[in-house]
């Protein structure tokens, strides 16, 4: 479950499946929602959009957002 900070846990998680990632040598890729919606909480957080975090090749490299597969 996520913490009910909605742009600490977007990190979070994504250094995680970095780590992990590399050290099971799979290939890391990401989807970025933009809202993030506690409903237990009912709390509504806004997250950045994905370009205002990180650069563009990082973007094209490992964001799967809009994609109709996993890239390879």
């Amino acid at each position: 479950m996520c913490r009910i900070d909605g742009m600490g846990c977007h990190l979070s998680s994504l250094l995680t499946a970095m780590y992990l990632s590399e050290k099971l040598g799979w290939k890391f890729g990401f989807l970025w929602d933009k809202f993030f919606i506690n409903m237990k909480m009912m709390n509504y957080m806004e997250v950045p959009e994905v370009d205002k975090v990180f650069n563009k090749d990082f973007i094209d490299k490992h964001c799967y957002n809009g994609a109709n597969s996993i890239k390879t």
